[in-house]
């Protein structure tokens, strides 16, 4: 968490040029990936997954059943 303050307060100084600043940030999301595994959170799912529909199971009797050809003479 200190090294997550120094980043933010190094990100926030106008002297700090643009490329740094985002080095800075880069660093900052893999510090606090690792600081949320530490504490049993893992990481976060995507915005796609959670606004996902959850897939519909098929019930087995709403297969359609399987239909043969007669067998040929």
């Amino acid at each position: 968490m200190d090294l997550q303050a120094v980043a933010m307060k190094s990100a926030l100084d106008p002297i700090v040029p643009p490329h740094v600043k985002a080095a800075l940030m880069r660093a900052w999301v893999d510090l606090e990936e690792i600081r949320l595994t530490l504490k049993g959170h893992g990481k976060p799912k995507p915005v796609e997954a959670r606004n996902a529909q959850p897939k519909r199971k098929t019930k087995p009797g709403a297969v359609a059943p399987i239909v043969y050809p007669a067998p040929s003479g």
